[in-house]
């Protein structure tokens, strides 16, 4: 399974998550994501933050997708933030990262 960052990934059409993939995104205004998912006509699973105080702060953030990306035990994950990418790549040495 793929999984992708909403933000500068998904939300710019630079990729397009199949049904069967994830976003594992770290912003945190829920009802936004949903909204601008549905216009772009994606269906997939999508994970936010668990604590909306993540929000803002890249390593935090990066250290969730990175638990995530683990758990879901994903092949693949791209990825636009440069610390955010280099944090994941680090620590999701199973799963190819992507720089978008």
């Amino acid at each position: 399974m793929r999984g992708f960052d909403f933000d500068g990934v998904v939300s710019t059409g630079n990729k397009r998550p199949s049904i069967d993939d994830c976003i594992i995104t770290g912003n945190t205004y829920v009802e936004s994501v949903l909204n601008q998912l549905e216009l772009l006509e994606i269906k997939c699973a999508v994970y936010f933050p668990p604590d909306k105080r993540m929000s803002g702060n890249t390593n935090a953030v990066a250290v969730w997708k990175s638990e995530m990306i683990r758990r879901l035990q994903l092949e693949e994950f791209y990825e636009d933030d440069i610390i955010q990418y280099g944090i994941i790549k680090d620590s999701c040495p199973d799963c190819k990262v992507l720089k978008v």
